[in-house]
């Protein structure tokens, strides 16, 4: 007996063709600033600026991923693909992080040798570059605000924007102190703290993506209680089998084998597998559950006895 408990859908769906407009849009702003600030920069002679660049870049991946969630959710399931394209947008998390970790690693080094040997700065250029980025980060930010209090996915984009408009206001203190105090190795030194704080973002995008794939229990979900709770329950003889893992990065599964007495009825197995999708429920947050109800069919299994 190999029950099924899958998530009730009673939500409501805000991310409509509204919020895909506003994806859209908040794409075109953060291409825009990319090439603004990657042409600024080369002009300028400002490393910070090209950092940032490159930060606003991660941001339009972390936005098209979004948007391509959104549109994907819609599809739905088929014969060939039975959990649907969930996990596209974990895919896109991990080629977008992939390259934002070499490209960081890159500008790194330049800051660097920039911070060791400044060079002369285009200050007024370099101010006037970063303040149009972070004007349209904060437009983003702004247009975006509604559409995160309702979906995980375009949050996840949400906070990108939150974060690059805070890069963005350090570069124009840096600008601000070039132009004014000519200390042009300041330049250097924001850009080594932007691509740090860059290459810790996409390292632990890649860990979190890593870890969705090889099936890794989720770091909310504490195995070794599950057992016990379950074993808790009357009937239950032991559990085996167990397998906990992200399908994305939001949703939770979770099988078993339970294994019970000969003797029990089937109102009573049915009973027993109704107690462990509660608790998985209740006290886990996990409803998508596949528990198997057997009795002794798994010889050799390494089983977990109830304790005494």
């Amino acid at each position: 007996m190999t029950p099924h408990n899958h998530p009730s859908h009673t939500h409501r769906h805000h991310h409509g063709h509204g919020s895909e407009a506003k994806l859209v849009f908040s794409i075109f702003l953060n291409l825009m600033i990319s090439i603004t600030e990657i042409v600024g920069g080369i002009l300028s002679g400002s490393v910070a600026l090209l950092s940032d660049a490159l930060h606003n870049q991660s941001d339009t991946f972390s936005l098209v991923a979004s948007f391509v969630g959104v549109r994907l959710a819609k599809k739905g399931k088929t014969e060939s693909m039975t959990f649907g394209y969930k996990r596209a947008e974990i895919l896109i998390a991990l080629l977008n992080s992939s390259i934002l970790l070499v490209t960081s690693l890159y500008l790194f080094k330049e800051a660097f040798f920039r911070f060791i040997h400044p060079v002369s700065i285009n200050g007024p250029l370099m101010i006037g570059v970063a303040l149009v980025g972070l004007v349209a980060n904060l437009s983003s930010v702004l247009l975006l605000r509604e559409e995160a209090a309702h979906s995980l996915n375009i949050r996840s984009a949400y906070v990108h924007l939150i974060m690059d408009t805070l890069s963005s206001v350090a570069v124009v203190i840096g600008a601000m102190l070039v132009m004014l105090f000519k200390v042009y190795w300041i330049d250097g030194l924001f850009s080594i703290l932007i691509s740090a704080y860059v290459l810790w973002g996409g390292y632990k995008v890649l860990w979190e993506a890593i870890g969705i794939l090889m099936h890794n229990v989720p770091k909310s979900i504490d195995l070794s209680q599950i057992k016990n709770d379950i074993l808790a329950i009357q009937g239950v003889k032991d559990i085996h089998h167990i397998h906990v893992w992200n399908l994305t990065d939001k949703d939770v599964h979770f099988e078993a084998h339970v294994n019970v007495a000969e003797t029990a009825t089937m109102k009573e197995t049915n009973h027993i597998l109704c107690n462990v999708q509660k608790l998985l429920k209740e006290k886990h947050h996990i409803t998508h559950t596949t528990t198997q109800i057997e009795s002794g069919l798994c010889v050799g299994a390494s089983l977990t006895p109830r304790p005494e």
